[in-house]
């Protein structure tokens, strides 16, 4: 990946990411607009986008920006999420280079941002 430009996955329906890009200092970044209340992904999907950017989780490490979409603010509108709400199967343990190489955040749009949908 070359720093400063958005890359969009090949497959349109891939399902960690919309866009994602790295910063000057290397820094990974994904962003993915919410259009559901359930978002949780295996760790295969992970590991997808990393072997599609062409890197791992120990080398390059990710923020996962969620854009929520105004109709979903009052769900995601909590303060903190169970491990579930982004993993799937939490229960059947994490891979720690994932767990403790990527970051989640919300991004949540003004209160007086407009929805218009075609």
């Amino acid at each position: 990946m070359n720093a400063k430009v958005f890359y969009y996955p090949p497959d349109r329906s891939f399902p960690l990411v919309d866009m994602s890009y790295k910063d000057e200092f290397g820094k990974l970044v994904g962003i993915q607009a919410i259009l559901s209340n359930e978002h949780a992904k295996t760790m295969l999907t992970y590991q997808r986008f990393y072997e599609m950017i062409g890197t791992n989780p120990e080398n390059t490490k990710l923020e996962l920006y969620y854009l929520i979409i105004p109709s979903e603010i009052e769900h995601y509108s909590q303060t903190s999420f169970p491990e579930s709400q982004f993993w799937h199967d939490a229960q059947s343990g994490i891979g720690l280079q994932l767990k403790n190489n990527i970051s989640f955040y919300c991004l949540v749009p003004p209160d007086n941002f407009a929805l218009i949908t075609p």
